[in-house]
This record gives C-alpha cells, sequence and structure tokens, in this order.
C-alpha cells in the first residue's frame, strides 16, 4: 500500500516507490529503491517535497502521520533544489568500478582451479570461498552492475568466463529470492565450480561444428560427476554437491545424470540450471553468435513447463528484467540506448534506465508485454529492444 510521505519524515528503511516529479533529472538510478542511509535521505530531501513510500516492501515504517523529526534535518532547514552535478559519479559507476575488481579477482582464481583440474590435481572448494564472498557482496550492494558485466568479455577463458557469469546470475536470481546470506554464498560456490568436471574432452564435444553423435552425448552426461570426482569431497557443502551433479537435470525427468524430476530437483539447482542455460544461450560460441538476451528469455519461457517450471523461470525473467542490463534498445525519441539498470517500481510493469549513446541522454523506459512502453506524456521510452 503506497502512502505519500514528506521527505522530512522519511526515514531508512522505507521504500520510495514515487517521487513527486519525473524520475528524469532525479539524482536516483531505480525508479523505486529503499531508503539505506543518510545520503539516500539528504538526497530525497534536496530534490523533493514528497513521496510515495510502499509500506509492504519497507522494512520499518513508523507513524509519519505525527509529525516525527526526519533524520539529518534541521528544523528551519530550507531545501534547495539543483540540478545534479555531472561530475558526481554515479551509484551505478561506482558499483561497476568496484565489481569489475570483484570479477577480476574472481576470474584468476577460476582459472587457476581449471590449471588445476586439467593437471590432475584434487579440487578445494574453499579456495574460493573468498572470490564467491567478494562476489555475492558485489551482487548484493548493486546486481544491474554485477549483471552488466557478465555481457562484457574480457580476456578470460571462455569457461572461466562462464562459470563466472553463471555465478553472477546465481547469486542475483537467489538474492531476488530472498534466501538467506549462508544460501547465497553455498549457491555461488557451486555455481562457480558447477562445470569443473568439464574436461578437455568434454570441452571440445561442446566446440563441434558438426552434429554430435551418441559418444559425443556419453561424454557430456559424465562431466557432472566428473566434476565431483575431482572435489575433495571432505566436508563439501551438500548445496554445492546438488548443483555440480544435478544442474542438468530438468523437471520433465529428460535431464542427467540421474533423471530426477518434478520437485525432486532443489531450488537451488534449478537456480544454478537457468542461469547456465541462459548465459550458453547469450554468449558467443566458436561456431554460432549469442542469442540477443530478449529473445533467449522468450525461449526459456517457451520450454518452462518440461525445463524449469513455470515459476521458476517467470521469478528469473522478472529477476533480470524483460530489458537485461547490456540489452541495446532503440528510444521512442530516435536515441540508441544501453540498458545498465532495471527496477520494479510499479508492479504491472518492468522498468529500465537507459543510458544513451553518442548523445549522452538518459532515458527511461518501462517495456511492455508487447515490448513497447506505455509511458507517460512526454517520457522517453523503449520502443525497440
Amino acid at each position: 500500500m503506497n502512502r505519500r510521505v514528506e521527505v522530512k519524515d522519511l526515514r531508512i528503511g522505507m521504500f520510495v516507490s514515487e517521487l513527486d516529479r519525473s524520475w528524469l533529472g532525479s539524482p536516483f538510478l531505480f525508479q523505486g529503491f529503499m531508503i539505506e542511509n543518510e545520503d539516500d535521505l539528504g538526497k530525497l530531501q534536496e530534490f523533493c517535497d514528497y513521496v510515495m513510500v510502499d509500506r509492504k516492501r519497507s522494512q520499518e515504517v513508523p507513524d509519519y502521520r505525527h509529525g516525527n523529526k526526519a533524520i539529518g534535518t534541521t528544523p528551519g532547514t530550507s531545501r534547495v533544489t539543483r540540478e545534479p552535478s555531472s561530475s558526481t559519479p554515479s551509484r551505478f559507476e561506482m558499483a561497476y568500478a568496484s565489481t569489475r575488481v570483484a570479477r577480476s579477482e574472481t576470474s584468476q582464481g577460476v582459472i587457476k582451479l581449471l590449471d588445476d583440474r586439467r593437471l590432475g590435481r584434487m579440487i578445494e572448494p574453499e579456495a574460493v570461498r573468498h572470490s564467491v564472498n567478494n562476489l555475492m557482496n558485489s551482487v548484493l550492494a548493486d546486481p544491474s552492475a554485477a549483471l552488466w558485466l557478465t555481457r562484457m568479455r574480457g580476456e578470460d577463458e571462455f569457461t572461466a568466463a562462464h562459470s563466472l557469469n553463471v555465478a553472477t546470475l546465481s547469486l542475483a536470481f537467489a538474492r531476488h529470492l530472498e534466501l538467506p546470506e549462508p544460501q547465497l554464498r553455498a549457491i555461488g560456490m557451486g555455481a562457480l565450480l558447477h562445470d569443473i568436471g568439464l574436461t578437455e574432452k568434454a570441452a571440445s564435444v561442446t566446440r563441434k561444428l558438426e552434429p554430435l553423435v551418441e559418444e559425443d552425448f556419453q561424454t557430456l552426461r559424465k562431466h557432472p560427476a566428473d566434476g565431483l570426482y575431482s572435489i575433495r569431497a571432505d566436508n563439501l557443502d551438500p548445496v554445492m554437491h546438488d548443483i555440480i551433479r544435478w544442474h542438468h537435470e530438468r523437471v520433465d525427468g529428460s535431464g542427467y545424470p540421474d533423471g530426477l524430476s518434478g520437485s525432486e530437483i532443489p531450488q537451488h539447482v534449478l537456480i544454478v540450471a537457468i542461469a547456465d542455460t541462459y548465459d550458453a544461450m547469450v554468449s558467443d560460441s566458436a561456431f554460432r553468435c549469442g542469442m540477443p538476451p530478449g529473445e533467449a528469455l522468450i525461449e526459456i519461457h517457451r520450454l518452462a513447463d518440461a525445463s524449469f517450471g513455470r515459476k521458476m523461470v517467470q521469478a528469473f525473467i522478472q529477476c533480470i528484467g524483460v530489458y537485461p542490463p547490456a540489452s541495446v534498445v532503440e528510444l521512442n525519441t530516435g536515441a540508441i540506448g544501453v540498458v545498465v539498470a532495471w527496477c520494479r517500481a510499479l508492479e504491472d510493469h518492468a522498468l529500465t534506465c537507459v543510458a544513451g549513446v553518442g548523445r549522452g541522454a538518459v532515458g527511461v523506459g518501462r517495456a511492455g508485454a508487447r515490448r513497447r512502453a506505455q509511458t507517460e506524456p512526454g517520457d522517453a521510452h523503449v520502443a525497440v529492444g
């Protein structure tokens, strides 16, 4: 339920769903966000007179109708309205920088693990715990920046990049499902190691240009078990075990290696399985170009009942948005932009913040079911994704 709240009565923990003015030109990247600190309070008190607060999505909303004193304000202090400084780094830019460092560190750890695997050394799961913690913290801080980096190809070898992307997507999805941090950490580690059993022979099968034969399928079906054999099993977290062994299981029983179906497949496995499938679809390979993110989501949704279950697929689409970060879109103004973030301030629409390419402008698009926005008059919106 949305309630109008004067900015002087705002508190940390409140979820701001609407401003008293357009989000365009405001200092806020997300259309809908929780007030996390004094800086958020200060910006709201500086740029707005009142906002709409979603009580259901707020952590703690006091009775603000009785003139409670606002945190960080002084009685009689006037609010100065001004345009946000273009020299001030945005929240996204700062999150992007820190996330890039975390991803780079994690990438080096994954590459070392893959090298150890090729040399026949036993894999120590604890070796990636620190990297996963850094990656998890970056996802918790700003999933948009983390998901943006899954679309940026660097010098990492393909398997390492895929492992990083799956871990990032899985952490963002698990966060969206509001799973506790210990479970997020285990999911992140399992996702990072999900293909550790992909030997050079199995990896070469995935790069074949010609149709696969039965021997190829048998080789691929072995990699989940091979992954468990290569990991030191002492005190291996059950969540990690499940992910490594079952990330190719499907709800209709057509997966491998154990042919699990329906509720036999744990939620944490489905989280990584969907992330694995999505990244494989959108990534370029030696013999094909990756699908546009929107088309990949449509295909995953089409196969939902047989593969991962409709409820989980819908939750994944809600998590990454109709226009995932790094999607190239055309606005109704004719400007071309790249999606940097999304939010769900309105329940019946997916909202995206789009950074203009070339013009430097920012447009806010509201992507509907037909991939064309229904926006307020004068708003820039996504016309083509």
